[in-house]
């Protein structure tokens, strides 16, 4: 077991407790850190399952509640909160990884930090160029987005990147990132230009960590992969709609016991807990009790 890489797993999550207790019982270890979130607007027996799930453990701590809004500023700003606190509160971690509570991984804690150890000082973060991406995607950065009454809405009004900033890579909010990194991220002032710009972007999530790395002393230590596995078209979706994650069934077993990524998403004990038995089976990764 690799003990030189210690990981800060971030956890949001805003419903369905007993899925977050499968990803859960499958990545806790008394080695690394848990920093959790839950939705603000979350109702408050969540709140409550949530912390029962976890227990008093002294490397498991909850962050005050943000509300978080789909296509706004939320995740990034729970992120953020996460790492201060990590940085404040534990000089030994050396990673940070993103999670909601649908992610599942694929492989067992100790796999993922042998597998970090192996990597370093890489931060994996899939960085795909805004050129090459649906016009949807493109204009995200282009024009003003507001918050009103728990939603995100696109605004005609233009915007033009401030001198020096290059807006120029888009890829999902998840990633991997080194203790390093995030120091830099949270004390540079061009990391808070990138910051303050792109709040009032589509989807800023999206993009924040992609343009800040490429932008950064840290650029050549940058691998484009986000090491999770994501179906984002279910069969017969039309190419016209918005992709959403397709929820993993023991159909996508096999391609799931192939991959090469460290988690999955997304998965629904409602629909199918035998694929996620599967896996814990393979990756001797802990399960919840069975409910009574």
């Amino acid at each position: 077991m690799s003990k030189n890489v210690k990981v800060l797993y971030h956890i949001t999550g805003y419903q369905n407790s007993r899925q977050f207790e499968w990803l859960y019982r499958a990545v806790y270890n008394e080695h690394d850190l848990f920093v959790l979130h839950i939705d603000k607007k979350a109702p408050s027996h969540i709140h409550d399952e949530f912390r029962r799930i976890t227990g008093t453990k002294s490397n498991v701590s909850f962050l005050p509640s943000l509300s978080v809004v789909w296509g706004g500023n939320g995740l990034i700003d729970a992120e953020l909160m996460a790492i201060h606190f990590g940085l404040d509160h534990d000089p030994s971690w050396t990673h940070i990884v993103n999670l909601t509570a649908q992610d599942y991984p694929l492989i067992s804690p100790e796999a993922i930090r042998e597998q970090l150890e192996a990597s370093w000082p890489a931060n994996f973060v899939l960085c795909n160029d805004i050129r090459n991406v649906h016009w949807r995607i493109r204009k995200r950065p282009l024009f003003r987005y507001v918050e009103w009454n728990n939603k995100r809405f696109f605004t005609p009004i233009p915007r033009v990147a401030p001198k020096g900033l290059h807006i120029g890579w888009v890829g999902p909010w998840w990633h991997i990132l080194t203790r390093e990194f995030c120091s830099w991220l949270v004390t540079d002032d061009k990391a808070h230009r990138y910051r303050r710009f792109l709040r009032d972007a589509g989807m800023p999530d999206e993009m924040l960590i992609q343009n800040v790395i490429n932008d950064s002393p840290f650029k050549d230590r940058l691998i484009s992969c986000c090491k999770h596995e994501i179906l984002w078209r279910r069969p017969g979706e039309p190419r016209s709609s918005s992709a959403r994650p397709k929820v993993y069934t023991v159909e996508e077993l096999p391609a799931l016991e192939t991959s090469t990524a460290f988690f999955a998403r997304k998965f629904d004990h409602r629909l199918d807990d035998k694929v996620m038995m599967a896996i814990a089976s393979r990756q001797r990764l802990n399960v919840p009790e069975p409910v009574s």
